[in-house]
């Protein structure tokens, strides 16, 4: 995470030519790395929680990272309070760009809420080998690493297995973490994960960055 802050870093101050397009892709990036170490999310098509994805003004995120037609991968999970703070940056920095972009032409569509861009200022779609081609230089761990990690770091700091499987989308078909009258709601869940996360922003050094401010 810190060589990867520090190019931001040096690309904001250090300004070339379209300068702001490789900031873009590197800030992405980072905002799609932090949320799946963040969330557990599986880093399928777009992995990435944007500001719509939440429940009104709650920390709730209702999303799909692995679905079929049935929808049964739905996942409704309480998200660390960094994990919004993330998305609501990045819809500003991301405001930004499409401006910059269609002042250069180009037409961006209003549904649009996270791409790379290529050298010839073409949008590309934020998948995993296309993130892949910026993340490289900072770790040869794939996109998908962060489950096993999280998995992992929750059991060893004493989180219920219950817990763990929630918050990583592990429920069994026709399952409802959800339930009214279930014993284990998704705020208690919170409550016992957050902690934990806590420590773990800490342990692998992971902060709020801010993308472009104009």
């Amino acid at each position: 995470m810190l060589g990867l802050k520090n190019k931001l870093e040096y690309k904001r101050i250090q300004k070339g030519s379209k300068w702001w397009v490789e900031f873009h892709n590197l800030y992405t990036v980072y905002c799609i790395y932090s949320q799946i170490f963040l969330t557990g999310l599986r880093a399928v098509n777009k992995p990435f929680l944007s500001i719509d994805k939440f429940i009104f003004d709650s920390d709730i995120a209702v999303f799909r990272d692995k679905d079929g037609e049935d929808e049964f991968h739905t996942r409704n999970i309480p998200c660390h309070k960094m994990v919004k703070m993330i998305s609501k940056n990045y819809k500003k920095h991301f405001e930004i760009i499409k401006e910059r972009l269609r002042k250069e032409g180009a037409n961006i569509s209003d549904d649009e809420n996270i791409f790379l861009i290529d050298s010839d200022l073409k949008l590309v779609e934020a998948r995993p080998k296309n993130i892949a081609v910026f993340l490289n230089e900072f770790t040869v761990l794939p996109l998908n690493s962060n489950r096993k990690f999280l998995r992992n770091y929750l059991f060893r700091q004493g989180v219920s297995n219950t817990s763990i499987n929630t918050f990583l989308g592990h429920g069994s078909r026709g399952e409802k973490y959800s339930e009214r009258y279930l014993t284990r709601d998704l705020y208690s869940i919170r409550e016992e994960i957050n902690p934990v996360i806590d420590n773990m922003i800490k342990n692998i050094d992971l902060t709020l960055v801010k993308g472009l401010l104009r």
